[in-house]
């Protein structure tokens, strides 16, 4: 069994706040977005002002990937250049 501090640290505080996830080019892209923290699990569809437990805003914002831009050089070689991007844009609003 939890101790009480445990049970205490896996609720959500009740503050909530308005947010938007970008809607994406990918038809690939998840939609609607499924997001867990501790337990706890949302869905948000993207495009639309959604109010979501402010925890979550965390969990979006450390979803991260990284993306491989290919650049010509001067010399005509190719390169990989990675940058890191949010997995789910997202806004506060």
């Amino acid at each position: 069994m939890a101790s009480k501090e445990a049970q205490n640290s896996d609720k959500l505080s009740g503050k909530k706040v308005k947010v938007m996830i970008h809607r994406s080019q990918d038809k690939f892209a998840v939609d609607p977005v499924p997001l867990s923290l501790n337990g706890h699990q949302i869905t948000i569809k993207r495009g639309q002002e959604v109010e979501i437990p402010i925890e979550f805003i965390e969990v979006l914002d450390h979803a991260q990937e990284t993306i491989y831009d290919q650049v010509t050089n001067q010399d005509h070689s190719v390169q990989l250049v990675p940058r890191v991007a949010h997995s789910y844009p997202f806004q506060v609003l």
